[in-house]
């Protein structure tokens, strides 16, 4: 068993042990730039599914995703994720921050690559579908 097993409240960690487990001390923290995030994406009780291009061709979405990296540097351990330690231009930066999220938070989602119709063209993209 090791010492996460056996701790019941916050007060009880070791201030040293909570620079490495940043999913105990930031939990509310997390939960609330994970639904920062599902409301700019469009995620809710009624909708499970986003697609890659929504957040690609849309600025606004970018930015506001943009705008949450400090928080999301502050609250998650971001040093394994390419998309936010890489010094080169990514190109779907915003997607993989949101992907990152969903998995660190333990979210299950498909995805599933398809093609849609949009202004009399196809564009590939990407469904993601929470579960």
């Amino acid at each position: 068993m090791n010492m996460i097993d056996n701790i019941n409240d916050i007060d009880d960690i070791p201030k040293k042990s909570l620079v490495k487990i940043k999913k105990i001390r930031y939990k509310k923290e997390r939960k609330e730039i994970l639904d920062k995030i599902y409301e700019i994406i469009g995620i809710n009780e009624n909708n499970k599914i986003f697609y890659t291009h929504e957040i690609d061709l849309d600025e606004n979405k970018k930015q506001k995703i943009e705008e949450l990296i400090p928080e999301i540097k502050k609250n998650f351990s971001v040093s394994s994720w390419i998309c936010l330690n890489n010094s080169r231009k990514m190109n779907k930066k915003h997607v993989s921050i949101v992907r990152y999220i969903l998995k660190d938070m333990l979210i299950d989602y498909s995805s599933m690559p398809c093609k849609m119709k949009k202004n009399d063209k196809f564009i590939n993209t990407t469904q993601y579908n929470i579960i």
